[in-house]
């Protein structure tokens, strides 16, 4: 989806696989809570320790999570696709942002007040059963991102980053993806605890055994049926 124009909040919702399958009217009344916001490459969408209001997801763009050290540096968390829900720990009281979150590109990015949120989950079982599942979902993705680093080789892990990268449809679909890559090499490298120069050479073997091609620039495709077989 383009950056250009602004997405309903309706059709927003849509993108979000948690979201696509709940009744027409209970979507509806998300989207009178939802606020679909633009933000431009590398703003910050909310920092960590702010006070936890908002529940988010990515229309589209790429969105990373990231800690500071206590000597300033940034550690990468999680890149995050179109789709994929974050900030998810608004219900818990007084909750604060455990990471910060910027948008890697130019990003439209779904924000649901939680206060609003709980109200319409409250009366609605479906909703409450549906954050639940992506709750689970996303706390299981993150135990997967765990063992990705404490037991993939460097291959894999960056395979297993790659495909973060795009909507879980269209890795399924096995098709090739074109993407605008959001990081650098030292961020990627960062992402799965290897040295910047390993991820070089990591990149030029996916693209002599065709799991990515480079198109120039940071623009790639991606070939998710040979990535597949790093973190199988």
């Amino acid at each position: 989806m383009s950056c250009a124009s602004r997405p309903s909040a309706f059709s927003a919702l849509g993108l979000v696989p948690a979201f696509e399958q709940l009744p027409e009217e209970t979507r509806q009344q998300l989207a009178e809570i939802t606020h679909v916001r633009r933000y431009h490459r590398n703003a910050l969408i909310y920092v960590e320790g702010e006070p936890a209001e908002l529940f988010c997801f990515v229309t589209s763009g790429t969105v990373r999570l990231f800690k500071t050290t206590a000597d300033g540096q940034e550690q990468t968390l999680h890149l995050l696709a179109q789709g994929t829900l974050f900030a998810t720990t608004g219900f818990v009281p007084d909750a604060r942002y455990p990471a910060s979150a910027e948008a890697k590109e130019d990003s439209w990015v779904g924000c649901i007040p939680n206060a609003a949120l709980a109200g319409i989950a409250q009366r609605d079982a479906y909703l409450s059963w549906t954050l639940l599942v992506a709750y689970s979902s996303r706390l299981s993705g993150k135990m997967q991102h765990m063992l990705d680093l404490g037991t993939r080789d460097a291959a894999g892990k960056l395979a297993a980053g790659l495909l973060r990268l795009v909507p879980a449809p269209q890795r399924t679909a096995g098709l090739p993806i074109p993407i605008d890559m959001p990081v650098s090499h030292q961020e990627l490298a960062r992402l799965i605890g290897a040295s910047r120069e390993t991820v070089t050479r990591l990149l030029k073997n996916f693209r002599m055994e065709g799991a990515v091609e480079v198109l120039g620039g940071r623009r790639m495709v991606l070939h998710p049926d040979v990535l597949e077989r790093h973190v199988q």
